[in-house]
C-alpha cells in the first residue's frame, strides 16, 4: 500500500462522496492536485465522528469537503 501525503485535498463522506469520481472529474479539467475520497456507503453522521480520526485528521488536508446528512439511524 502507498503512503498518504498530508496536506492534500479530501473529500468524505456517505456512497454519495465515495461514488462521486472526483479524480477523474479533476483529471479531465486538467487538475493534476492529488485528491483523496473517503466516502463510505451508509456512513451515517454518529458513525463518521467515531471514525473522524482515519478519515480526516490522520491526512491534515489542506482542502476538506464533507457531505454528509442523507443517511439516518432507524
Amino acid at each position: 500500500m502507498r503512503s498518504l501525503s498530508r496536506g492534500e485535498t479530501l473529500l468524505t463522506g456517505s456512497s454519495l462522496t465515495e461514488l462521486f469520481p472526483i479524480c477523474e472529474l479533476a483529471r479531465s479539467r486538467g487538475i493534476d492536485d492529488i485528491i483523496y475520497n473517503r466516502g463510505i456507503s451508509g456512513l451515517n453522521t454518529d458513525e463518521f465522528l467515531q471514525h473522524i480520526l482515519p478519515l480526516i485528521l490522520d491526512l491534515q488536508p489542506a482542502k476538506l469537503f464533507i457531505n454528509m446528512g442523507t443517511n439516518v439511524m432507524t
